[in-house]
């Protein structure tokens, strides 16, 4: 009996040890549940909120696409593409030259997607440049003293050019630029020309080479690519006129780059263009041309293009090179194919170019570059003219600073030289208005009053063996405009844009 009770005192201990337990162990799993409860109600409300998200892009969509399937693409969706674009020597030019403000980012003005990509129309921009002035030259000679095609060379007033450009492309295989360029020459007529046209590949650097392919300016030196509304000075620099022709040297064809990714990019290209036609002027060049710019008088023979030999062809090679405030590129370039003379008649030109940039502390810069040139034309022997063998070069130097309150100051010495005579009209090299001795000084001041608008006064003053006194002075003044809409990618530009 005594036994029974002991036993049953011991189990009703236990029992009652045994329900606190037990009640407490329900406790704590009712807490966790409630919080798992919570934590399963905030994740829901986190993808509801996301869900709305995707609803309302889906609508956007849907409402973009029920208006000519036309969406607004954000800029940063290109941001990538818009360094790819530049030529092969660009991304170290354009980082000794900084940004550009004029070719400010934007939103791309339509974009489709269609076959996987998205074709996209970046900008529409109409650029004018206009000048007036005079010089102590007057007509013919005048002509002669400022012959690049976009040179102001009347006393009075220049139409220089309206360019109007247009960008765009297909993400994410290539970018496509174009510029039409009307302008008004000496006797009152518009002249209208397709200065480049051309689709570029998409690549990074330092891995799957750049194509480009199309209508555009040969990418020689630091200053024929740029376009006459992103240049400092009002003219071009004579020694270029007289190499690469009046209008630059572009063309017809393909080339391709390669630059590496690393911060001080290294850069090569080679290309390949149509040697005929007035851009074309110390090769195949063309009947018209050489009526008004013979080169060393010889005599113009049209010839048939029979194979890859009758092209022109150039290639180039820069490095960038930078530190604290200060950014280097050196270049070299060079072209080579037939001339005007004759089957046998050849032409290389080589080129040697350098930058320097240096920005100060309070944002201002200043900006040095060069270019030298040599050509070498060698003239075929059964030209009617008789002419021997001609060798020029020359070289142009310049310094720009730019204030912080859109005022630069620049100035840029010129000289040019030769060997071998002239024939015909201009017999004797010395006579010759494009292969005599000369010297051009040139100071400007310009002033960009809005990041679109600049207005440039600049001297000349030149001493030539072709001019009668020796000595010409002219005084410009430029005027540069510019309007559009969405992004301006200009895809041939370098550190010679200047301001």
């Amino acid at each position: 009996m005594i036994l029974r009770l002991a036993f049953g005192l011991l189990g009703a201990m236990a029992l009652g040890l045994a329900l606190p337990q037990s009640a407490k162990a329900q406790q704590i799993t009712l807490e966790e549940r409630l919080k798992q409860l919570e934590s399963y109600y905030i994740e829901l409300l986190i993808r509801n909120a996301e869900k709305d998200k995707v609803i309302d892009t889906l609508r956007h969509e849907v409402e973009a696409l029920q208006h000519g399937k036309r969406k607004i693409a954000p800029a940063a969706e290109h941001a990538g593409h818009d360094h790819g674009t530049e030529t092969a020597d660009e991304h170290a030019a354009h980082a000794a030259h900084g940004a550009d403000e004029k070719h400010g980012a934007g939103s791309d003005l339509y974009a489709v997607d269609v076959a996987g990509g998205t074709a996209r129309l970046s900008g529409i921009f109409i650029d004018t440049a206009f000048a007036a002035g005079g010089s102590s030259e007057t007509g013919g000679t005048l002509e002669q003293l400022q012959f690049g095609d976009h040179d102001p060379d009347t006393n009075g007033f220049t139409l220089r050019t309206l360019d109007v450009s247009f960008n765009g492309g297909f993400d994410p295989y290539f970018d496509a630029y174009a510029n039409v360029a009307f302008f008004i020459d000496n006797e009152g007529e518009t002249v209208v020309e397709l200065e480049e046209a051309y689709l570029q590949t998409q690549s990074e650097p330092g891995f799957i080479p750049e194509i480009r392919a199309g209508q555009f300016f040969t990418e020689f030196g630091l200053s024929n690519a740029v376009h006459i509304h992103d240049q400092t000075w009002l003219d071009q620099p004579f020694v270029l006129s007289r190499f690469l022709g009046p209008d630059g040297m572009r063309g017809q064809g393909a080339r391709v780059a390669w630059r590496s990714s690393d911060r001080d990019p290294f850069t090569v290209l080679g290309g390949v263009q149509n040697g005929f036609g007035e851009t074309q002027a110390s090769f195949r060049s063309s009947d018209e041309l050489f009526e008004e710019l013979p080169i060393g008088g010889i005599d113009f023979v049209e010839q048939d293009v029979d194979g890859i030999e009758d092209l022109t062809y150039h290639v180039r090679g820069a490095k960038q090179f930078s530190w604290d405030r200060n950014a280097v590129s050196i270049g070299t370039s060079g072209l080579f194919g037939p001339n005007a003379s004759g089957s046998d008649g050849r032409t290389i030109i080589a080129g040697l170019d350098a930058a320097f940039r240096h920005t100060f502390a309070d944002g201002s810069n200043i900006l040095f570059q060069g270019e030298f040139l040599y050509r070498d034309y060698q003239v075929d022997d059964s030209n009617p003219s008789g002419a021997g063998d001609l060798r020029d070069h020359g070289f142009y130097t310049q310094a720009a600073y730019g204030m912080t309150n859109g005022v630069t100051l620049g100035l840029r010495g010129e000289y040019g030289n030769g060997d071998g005579e002239s024939v015909g009209e201009f017999a004797g090299r010395m006579e010759d208005p494009f292969r005599s001795d000369r010297i051009r000084i040139s100071p400007l001041a310009a002033w960009d009053f809005t990041p679109f608008s600049t207005v440039t006064l600049q001297y000349n003053y030149d001493k030539a063996d072709f001019l009668q006194n020796d000595e010409a002075h002219s005084i410009w003044l430029g005027l540069n405009l510019a309007i559009g809409a969405g992004r301006r990618s200009e895809l041939s530009s370098s550190l010679a844009h200047g301001h």
